[in-house]
């Protein structure tokens, strides 16, 4: 298990496979979706553990940059959905669990980074047929294994998705077998 120390995120993509799982609300008469960007204290899908101050760093440091003025990817391919806008984005206090929409029961975990979305019937239809599920995340990490102490940096287009791809190993990247490897290769940069 790793913990992510420093986070820069790029950009948030819309994906089948979201980094800490599916959407927790789907309106479709108001074309709004919310989720969790990246959650506190829990595994993600690649297996790393991020804490409650260093989402909310990430999160505002998206926000200051220009975060929720940029256009939402879909499936990391580059391509901005046109139809999608932020209405909504933030951080759960780390103390406490926050509550969004109470007739929804729409909750929040305690230092986890949420985003709402405004959504057009396009993507609205990726989203209900399951074709696109939760949020994922592109940026920059800084990562300490917590098994040997040992800090690196991976810059990756795809954060989330990348570990399935290549292996990370104490000297850098091993191309997984299959489609993958090459992109893996290309995604990650040792510091």
């Amino acid at each position: 298990m790793d913990r992510v120390e420093h986070m820069d995120i790029r950009q948030i993509v819309l994906t089948a496979k979201p980094a800490v799982g599916a959407f927790l609300s789907i309106a479709p008469a108001l074309g709004i979706v919310t989720g969790l960007v990246l959650r506190a204290d829990e595994l993600d899908a690649d297996g790393d553990r991020l804490d409650a101050a260093t989402i909310e760093k990430a999160c505002y440091s998206w926000a200051e940059n220009g975060g929720p003025g940029r256009k939402v990817l879909a499936e990391h391919d580059g391509k901005p959905l046109a139809d999608v806008r932020f209405t909504q984005w933030g951080v759960a206090p780390a103390t406490s669990p926050m509550t969004i929409y109470k007739a929804a029961g729409v909750t929040i975990p305690a230092g986890s980074w949420f985003a709402q979305l405004e959504v057009g019937a396009a993507t609205l239809a990726k989203i209900t047929s399951g074709k696109l599920n939760g949020f994922s995340v592109e940026g920059a990490a800084v990562i300490k294994r917590l098994d040997d102490d040992e800090e690196f940096e991976i810059d990756a287009g795809d954060l989330a998705r990348a570990i399935v791809r290549g292996v990370v190993d104490g000297m850098g990247v091993r191309p997984a077998t299959g489609e993958g490897g090459s992109r893996a290769r290309r995604m990650f940069s040792r510091a």
